[in-house]
């Protein structure tokens, strides 16, 4: 502990930048399971420990985001309470030639998906769709083959 007089900014930055590198460190703990480690080989670990690494740097990334939100427009929930909203919506997927299935979002889950651009399906309407790529047509393509992209909206159920 130091006696010295510190800047009050320099200070505060630096209790930030701290508080920023807990943050992570209770992340990797607890939100992507890294309290013990029951690998057995040297392999498996350093395998674990980069995909832990990339899904960390994409947390923070998405907190960021989700900072960067209006208070208002994101109902002044925090961004932990913003991304437990979604922690329930579910996919699952089949092998074969069956459709994934995805659990109905919620209103809360909407408004996220919404709010983030994210694509979902609700009632058999697909939302916050990326229209597809137009590829460039050549003449000897019928029209038909480009009628239907670029509309993002899927009514099938």
């Amino acid at each position: 502990m130091s006696t010295e007089e510190k800047d009050t900014k320099k200070a505060l930055c630096g209790y930030r930048t701290r508080n920023d590198v807990e943050v992570g460190f209770d992340d990797v703990k607890n939100s992507l399971d890294m309290r013990r480690m029951r690998n057995h080989t040297e392999q498996t670990v350093r395998g674990k420990i980069f995909v832990v690494f990339i899904a960390l740097i994409l947390l923070s990334q998405l907190r960021l985001t989700v900072r960067n939100i209006p208070p208002k427009q994101r109902r002044y929930w925090t961004e932990h309470e913003f991304l437990d909203k979604v922690a329930s919506y579910t996919k699952v997927h089949f092998e074969g030639k069956y459709k994934d299935v995805y659990t109905v979002p919620t209103a809360n889950q909407r408004h996220v998906f919404n709010i983030l651009e994210l694509p979902y399906r609700y009632k058999g309407i697909a939302y916050n769709q990326r229209p597809k790529k137009e590829s460039k047509k050549t003449d000897s393509e019928p029209d038909s083959l480009h009628d239907n992209e670029g509309t993002g909206v899927d009514t099938e159920t």
